[in-house]
This record gives structure tokens, sequence and C-alpha cells, in this order.
């Protein structure tokens, strides 16, 4: 137990950044969590009050036990989805492994530090979501004094079980593919199979809380939360989690803390197991020495555009790291595809909704300023969804000292990394943009100016991304995951983008519906993107050299 305890603290240290030398914080570092609230304020004010208000609709009815259910159900699915990338990195990816591997400890120490920093992790997530929806619960509800215990050990034990399950799952991929020794390849296994799976999961949980219109009437009918019963989770304890608090039930909770310990323990007996089967040996590469010809040296020493050259290593850099790929890259092009589907599938499968959308007078001035609100908003939110410029230089690691050496100017250099994430911007907005066109008969001119809004804002927010990164790059890391996902610099785009969205929105709703509000718009837009270059090419040049030594 002493080796735990630790080994526990030492995995704190190095995950939340403890570790990197510093005496002082920067007046930036000091201030970064009164920021970060602050600029989530909003967030959590909008699902305080749509919470508020879909308690309002569901009180009448005795259901507000429904709100309870979803975000349970809501933080375990998105728990477990965001475990099944986070996992692989922590437990067999990280620099610290090999380390571990060598000294005297046992399986399951290793593991469940590992485990027990993960979670604290994830309790990040777990709270942003949970604590405004439970504030206004508890507001509208008033619920006894006996639910706020029971609440407390159902959000402190939350995050187990789904964390538990991915963990299971990577160990037993880790263990049975054979493939161990080649790190590359045995990363793209795992994730892309991982993520399949993931996707299966959601997908059969949706579609066992499905059904019947006679079984929901009846469930409506009866009040008294019934419709809770419909929540069945592939999570166990979650149905009695609901159960527990909806019912005030002392029964339900101990049947759930019940679970996860079970869970907890089989999850430690199999990582006793094995988990050195699957860690040993896996940072291991394969290298592919192929002696070039001479027509192939020629073509591959040739000489080209500079900030070309630099934009596809970038890509490289992304397409060939499995947790970039998979963070960065497939985000922009699953997120749009998910959306896609589902809407393809309530398309098809409603002839009234295909009417309406036939029906759409599309020639309207106010429509059009809708599409074009529409577009760059869509801009705005898949750019700052897959975190290419946020952590362009994060990515580079202590490794970025390199970049005061190459012979070209910190704003080309920047310009280079902008381009890359414009490059998948690009493919994420093409591969909505098209189809949704596609489905909805939208004329030409109604699509490109779509695309075009689409494009301005998001160049516009990878500039945006490049100067957070600038200004507050993560530099220490143990592993590639923590430069992508447990760095802050995200925040810094997505919640500019949330608010952008609804400004565009609100501000076409105060202008009139003339041609010249179109162009307006289109002239902001430019007018933005020019002043983030400059601002790019400002800051690059002032904290590049400072922070480069």
């Amino acid at each position: 137990m002493h080796n735990f305890l630790a080994l526990v603290k030492v995995n704190l240290k190095n995950t939340f950044s403890m570790t990197d030398g510093k005496q002082k914080k920067s007046a930036l570092n000091r201030f970064l969590p009164v920021f970060i609230l602050i600029a989530l304020l909003p967030s959590i004010a909008s699902m305080y009050f749509l919470t508020q208000d879909l308690i309002g609709i569901l009180s009448p009815i005795q259901q507000t036990g429904i709100v309870v259910a979803l975000l349970l159900m809501g933080v375990s699915i998105t728990v477990f989805f965001f475990a099944i990338f986070l996992v692989p990195s922590v437990y067999y990816f990280s620099k610290d492994v090999e380390t571990l591997l060598a000294l005297p400890l046992q399986p399951w120490v290793i593991v469940a530090s590992k485990f027990v920093v993960t979670v604290i992790y994830e309790y990040f997530t777990l709270f942003f979501f949970a604590l405004p929806v439970l504030a206004a619960y508890i507001v509208k509800v008033q619920p006894p004094v006996g639910f706020y215990p029971i609440l407390l050990v159902v959000l402190v034990l939350l995050p187990v079980v789904p964390l538990i399950f991915a963990s299971i799952l990577i160990m037993s991929i880790m263990w049975l593919v054979p493939f161990a020794k080649n790190r590359d390849f045995f990363n793209y296994l795992s994730m892309f199979f991982a993520l399949g799976l993931a996707l299966g999961i959601n997908f059969l949980a949706g579609s066992a809380a499905t059904v019947s219109q006679d079984v929901l009437i009846d469930l409506l009918m009866r009040g008294n939360n019934s419709l809770t019963s419909v929540f069945n989770l592939f999570i166990p304890n979650i149905r009695f989690a609901v159960e527990a608090l909806v019912k005030i039930s002392l029964v339900d909770t101990l049947i759930y803390v019940g679970i996860v310990v079970l869970a907890s323990a089989a999850f430690v007996a199999l990582a006793q197991i094995v988990y050195f089967r699957g860690a040993i040996g896996v940072n291991e590469t394969s290298a592919n020495r192929k002696r070039l010809k001479g027509k192939a040296y020629s073509k591959s020493t040739v000489s080209g555009n500079v900030i070309l050259t630099y934009t596809l290593k970038e890509l490289k850099l992304l397409f060939r790291t499995p947790i970039y790929l998979m963070n960065c890259v497939l985000s922009a092009v699953l997120i749009p595809g998910i959306m896609i589907a589902s809407f393809s599938m309530q398309l098809g499968d409603t002839s009234e909704l295909r009417q309406i959308i036939d029906s759409i007078p599309w020639g309207t001035p106010q429509l059009s300023l809708y599409i074009l609100a529409g577009g760059a908003a869509f801009g705005w939110v898949i750019t700052s969804l897959n975190l290419i410029t946020p952590t362009a230089i994060s990515r580079e690691g202590q490794n970025a000292y390199f970049m005061k050496y190459i012979p070209m100017s910190y704003f080309a250099q920047m310009s280079a990394k902008v381009l890359s994430g414009m490059t998948i911007s690009l493919l994420g907005i093409v591969c909505f943009i098209l189809p949704v066109a596609w489905f909805i008969k939208l004329p030409l001119n109604l699509t490109l100016i779509a695309f075009a809004a689409s494009v301005l804002s998001s160049v516009f927010m990878n500039y945006l991304g490049m100067i957070v990164d600038i200004l507050h790059p993560k530099l220490v890391w143990e592993q590639e995951t923590s430069a992508v996902k447990q760095n802050l610099n995200a925040v810094f785009t997505m919640v500019p983008a949330a608010g952008l969205s609804f400004g565009i929105f609100f501000l076409i709703g105060k202008l009139p519906t003339e041609g010249w509000v179109s162009l307006l718009i289109f002239l902001i837009l430019i007018g933005l993107d020019f002043l983030l270059v400059y601002l790019t090419k400002r800051v690059a040049e002032k904290a590049m050299p400072r922070m480069l030594g």
C-alpha cells in the first residue's frame, strides 16, 4: 500500500505539470483558473436555465427523474468514450512505463495508481456537466435531506465503472493482439478497434432506450418518475444510482456501491494477470531500412516551397501519431459523419420531414442570412474541436527549441502550422456541408455562401488557436495525450467558438433582412481574419524568442 500511495503522488505531479522545475508561476498561470471559470460561465448558465425549463415541462407529469437519468447516462457514456483514448497512453505509452516495469512493483500497483489519476482527471468532465444540471434540479425540485448524501456517493463513484470497463477493454486488446512490439501498428489497431466498439456500444445503448408508443404513453400516465425505467445501460450500476436519487433508496445506494466494489476487485485481479504481458515491449518501434537509389534519393531531397514543406511535415506528424490522428484529425471527420448519419436516418424514416424540407422557400433573404450564420458557426465549432493549432507548439514538447534553428521566421513557421490546421478544418467542412446540401437540396448559391462563411470563420479560429498556444504552450508532458487532451488551451478556442456562434445568430435577429447585411457580415469576417493574422505575427515575433530562450 505504501508503494501504491507513493506512486499515486508521483503520477499526480507528472500529470498536472508540477515537476517542470519552475519556481514561480507567471501571471498567466496564476490567473488561468479564474479566466477559465469566467469563460465557462455562459455555458454553465445556459445548461442551468435549460435544465430549469426541462424540469418545468416534466414537473406536471411527475417525471423530473428523467433529468437525473439523462445526466448520469450522459456522463457515464462521455467518461467511457474519452477513456477509450486516454487509457492506452496513460497505462502503456507514457514515458515512465519502462522505468516502472524495472522497479519491484506489482502490476496492480502500477495500474491502480494510474487509474486513480485518470479518475481524478475525469472528475473535471463530471463536474462541468453535473454541477449546473444538479443545481437547477435542486432549486426546482427541492429534494429531501436524504438526497444529498446519496448524491455525494453517486458523484464520487460515477466515473469508476465506465473507466474500469474502458481499462479492461484496452488491457484485453493489449494482451491478445500479437503485434505488441510494433508500437505504431499496435497503437493504430487498438485505437480503431476501441473506437468502433465504443460507437457500437453507444448505438446499442441508444437502441435499448427506445420503447413503443403505447408503452411510452402508459409510463407517462403513471407519473411517479416511471419513465426512468427505460434507461438501461451497458453500465449496470447507473440504473441503481438513478433509483437511489429519485426514490431516496438506501438499498439501491448499497447495490450501486457494491457493483463499484466488485468491478474494482475484478479490475485489480485482471490487471495483476494481464498488464505485464501487454506492457512489456510495447514502446518498441520498427523501422524500414530501405536503401534509396540515385533517382529516389534525388527526388526525396529536391527543394520546394518552405511553408508548404513545413505544412506537409506537420500533416505527416498528425497522421503518423495515433494519438494526434484520433484526437485532431478524425474528430474533423467523425463528428460531421455522425451528424450526417443521424440526419439521413431521420430524413429517410420520416416522410413529413421530407415534405417540410421540400417546402422551404430558399430564395428569401432572411433564410440566406441564417444559412450564412450557420456556415460561420459550423466553421468556428469544427475548427475548435480538432485541437490542431491550440496544441501546435505544445506537441513539439521539449523539442520546441529546434524551432529557433530552422531557417524560417517564426511567423512563417506559425503560418505553416495554421495551414495544416486549415487543411483538416476544410476536410471537416466539406464532409459536412456538401452532404447536407445534397440531402436538403440546398441551392448552389446558398451552398457557396455557407462554404465561404465556414472557411472564413475557420481561418479566424485557427489563428486564434495559434495565438493561444504561443502565449501558453504545454511543453512538459509524459505522453502525447497530455499535449492534446490535458491541454487547457482548447478551452480558449471552444468557448469563443460557442460565444461567436451564438452571437452571429443574435446579431442577425437584430439586423434587417436586406442584401447588404450579408455583404456586411462577410466584410466583418474578412476583417477579423486579417486582424488575427496581424496579431499572430506580432505575438510570434515577441513571444517565441522569449519562450525558446
